[in-house]
């Protein structure tokens, strides 16, 4: 396996901090899931194996946030099918439990559902 290139990983961490970034993925999260969204979450843990795995493979700050990001919303849209299918009245009682699933990639998307 390719080592992972830990300037590039610096690199995108703060690429994660610019305000356009989370100012973009609120926009989209208001598209996905309707009405004004709270602030989405753009931190992601330096140990998160689907961002390293992009950068190792990719080379590409850009290319490996964005393909973050778009995968998570892509889970998010199934598992918002899965959810409305199951629960068709909608989640107002109920409780979700994320287990062992990683470092909550979309998540930070679910939750603004």
């Amino acid at each position: 396996m390719k080592p992972l290139n830990k300037s590039l990983l610096r690199e995108a961490q703060e690429m994660l901090t610019d305000t356009r970034v989370g100012a973009t993925l609120n926009a989209q999260c208001e598209r996905e899931v309707g009405g004004e969204s709270k602030s989405v979450n753009t931190a992601i843990h330096p140990d998160d194996q689907m961002l390293t795995h992009s950068i190792r493979i990719l080379e590409n700050v850009n290319q490996s946030v964005s393909q973050y990001f778009c995968v998570a919303l892509q889970q998010y849209r199934a598992m918002q099918r899965m959810l409305d299918l199951a629960f068709p009245q909608g989640l107002q009682d109920k409780l979700i439990l994320d287990f062992a699933c990683g470092y909550g990639r979309a998540l930070r998307f679910l939750v603004q559902s």
